[in-house]
């Protein structure tokens, strides 16, 4: 960090007759640079729909409600300051572009994108800092649990798997990764990471999971349709895209369920005199052969007061009363409705 340091200097020539002279000195003492910038985070997934326009910003869920934030961090700088650093993707910078400058960045759109050529994106995001020349180029390497069965870039730092190498589904990796400036020798720069890698079983005995088997949920026959009931999100272990479907349950099609971002909706108006609850098979697919799952969605239909009661007309309607008999019994009335009592008040 800079810091300003002030003095006060005194002269004085004895001859008998001092005279002093002052003058003030004002040093500065300037931060080293000998910090690499580092992103809060390691990886970031963004969302963005196919029909957004250039400039568009990322954002972090399918909601697509929150952009999706970049912060770049430099121990070198004060955390409220600008870091001033420079950041650029390996791979899609035609397509992406990332903000050029503030604390926290955020990726846009450079050109259109369409689902149907291609649904995902992966790359490298590299930050750079005040480093000019050479002293800026970062280096990659490899120091400690790679068993020859890894490769890292010495560039860009993308770590795969070395050619003609087989992994074993179920093992586990530590990689201990060293980054280093491109300084003179006694002045390099560098930092160590430990980069943890498991070996996923191939996709089709990985299918996309639900986070719970059963869901259960109340809905209002008042309920208007179009609105939102439950949000279905599965997971997949090797991120490929998910689609969701209503597999049994809603034979009237009263649901919607969204084949993209998993959004339960009503389609059409509850009556709950005709069915008063409703069990809904959803399923999470990512395409591949025995890559489905299940889940269960209970719903029960809850009432409101939107009939009238109807008196039975087989009931007796006409009655006899004995004069000066207090408590006898006349008669009965009885209303069709079933969920009048105890919410029916009979008045005569």
């Amino acid at each position: 960090m800079n810091t300003t340091l002030f003095y006060l200097f005194q002269a004085e020539q004895d001859n008998g007759h001092p005279l002093p002279a002052f003058a003030n000195l004002h040093i500065e003492v300037l931060d080293e640079n000998n910090q690499a910038p580092y992103f809060q985070e390691t990886t970031y997934q963004g969302f963005i729909i196919e029909s957004a326009p250039v400039g568009t910003t990322l954002f972090t869920d399918v909601s697509l409600t929150t952009p999706l934030g970049i912060k770049v961090l430099d121990n070198d700088i004060e955390e409220m300051k600008d870091p001033m650093v420079q950041i650029s993707l390996d791979n899609y910078n035609t397509i992406f572009m990332v903000t050029p400058s503030g604390i926290t960045r955020f990726l846009t759109l450079l050109k259109p994108v369409d689902r149907e050529e291609q649904d995902s994106y992966t790359f490298t995001l590299t930050a750079l800092d005040a480093d000019e020349g050479p002293n800026g180029l970062v280096t990659y390497k490899i120091l400690a649990g790679n068993q020859g069965h890894f490769v890292i870039n010495n560039r860009s730092g993308v770590i795969t798997v070395m050619p003609g190498v087989s992994l074993a589904v179920g093992r586990s990796y530590a990689l201990t990764v060293k980054a280093m400036d491109n300084g003179l020798e006694s002045q390099r720069r560098s930092s160590i990471t430990t980069v943890y890698i498991e070996v996923l079983p191939p996709n089709n005995q990985s299918p996309p999971r639900f986070p719970r088997f059963l869901y259960s949920l109340e809905v209002s026959e008042a309920m208007r349709t179009g609105a939102t009931l439950l949000h279905l999100q599965a997971k997949d272990r090797e991120r490929d895209p998910i689609s969701y479907s209503i597999q049994s349950g809603d034979p009237h099609h009263l649901f919607e369920l969204s084949q993209t971002s998993g959004l339960l909706v009503l389609g059409k108006p509850l009556d709950r005199e005709t069915e008063d609850r409703y069990t809904l098979v959803v399923t999470a697919s990512d395409g591949h052969p025995e890559g489905t799952s299940t889940a269960t969605v209970n719903i029960v239909v809850t009432d409101v007061n939107d009939n009238d009661p109807v008196f039975d007309p087989l009931m007796p309607q006409n009655v006899t009363v004995t004069e000066e008999e207090a408590n006898s019994f006349v008669g009965q009335v009885k209303v069709s409705l079933p969920l009048c009592i105890p919410h029916c008040i009979f008045t005569v």
